[in-house]
């Protein structure tokens, strides 16, 4: 949702169309009739500048039309990556307790029912998902990086990190407005759009949690209250070491994952530091 927010106000500062499936009505099949001038009223939202604002997307894939566009350099491509472990313990949450679930299909809704009887440990989960066994989404992790494997290739791709942003939020402001259309560069409406952690930031768990249904319980995690933490680096409160370097030898398989997750030695910030890091 901070890709959301940025983005809206980007597009309302400049007046142009956000194409989003978070918009409601969500607009984001109207992109390909607007780009091709195939609607008058579409074609006036482009503005003067015939810039079209589309996202955020939750997956690295590009459809067919849209990677051609990019191929033939049409499309500046910003992605926002995270640690994948990280999103692989929000997802152990999401699966079991936060997402509602109307549209679950059978295996979903048995997965949840395993999670929230504790027959499942984040671990052993992590190791479903990574054999695209979890049944969450269509696309399991290291899936969702492979989408980012012809893409990271090009100059018009730039690949930002959550943890940038959390931790040097000037640093990653810098990186987002160089990568954006020079229309469309506004550093200080940016440093105006700098997210308030907050209370998310408080919900990191305080210790190691052997059980998660402990965590659950403590924070009472649910569908009612589905703020978790913010903060990079959850992942070391449900993992021991030893877990944790099995698993990464694994996604470490991924060149993208690989470059900028591979350092066994990289440490994230200690505190709260939104500046830009010293050059």
């Amino acid at each position: 949702m901070f890709a959301f927010r940025i983005l809206k106000q980007l597009a309302r500062n400049k007046r142009y169309c956000l194409y989003s499936r978070n918009n409601s009505p969500q607009n984001a099949h109207l992109v390909q009739p607007a780009y091709e001038g195939k609607s008058n009223i579409l074609k006036r939202l482009l503005g003067k500048d015939r810039i079209l604002l589309l996202g955020p997307e939750r997956e690295y894939e590009m459809d067919e039309w849209l990677r051609q566009r990019f191929l033939e350099g049409k499309v500046a491509n910003i992605c926002q990556i995270r640690h994948p472990l990280d999103m692989m313990v929000s997802q152990y949450f999401s699966h079991g307790w936060i997402h509602p679930d109307t549209n679950f299909t059978d295996e979903k809704t048995r997965m949840r029912r395993r999670l929230q009887a504790g027959e499942c440990s984040v671990f052993d989960y992590m190791k479903l998902e990574m054999n695209d066994e979890s049944h969450f989404t269509g696309s399991y992790i290291i899936k969702k990086f492979d989408g980012l494997l012809e893409q990271g290739k090009r100059a018009n791709t730039t690949i930002l990190k959550y943890e940038d942003m959390y931790f040097t939020y000037g640093y990653w402001a810098d990186r987002l407005n160089d990568a954006l259309p020079k229309p469309l560069r506004n550093r200080n409406l940016l440093e105006r759009l700098a997210p308030d952690f907050g209370e998310p930031a408080k919900r990191l768990a305080s210790r190691f949690y052997d059980d998660p249904l402990e965590y659950v319980s403590e924070y009472r995690i649910g569908q009612q209250n589905h703020v978790r933490s913010a903060k990079p680096g959850d992942h070391v409160n449900f993992l021991s070491g030893d877990q944790i370097d099995m698993l990464m030898e694994v996604l470490c398989e991924n060149p993208i994952i690989r470059q900028f997750y591979g350092n066994k030695s990289e440490k994230a910030p200690a505190g709260g530091d939104r500046s830009s890091p010293a050059v």
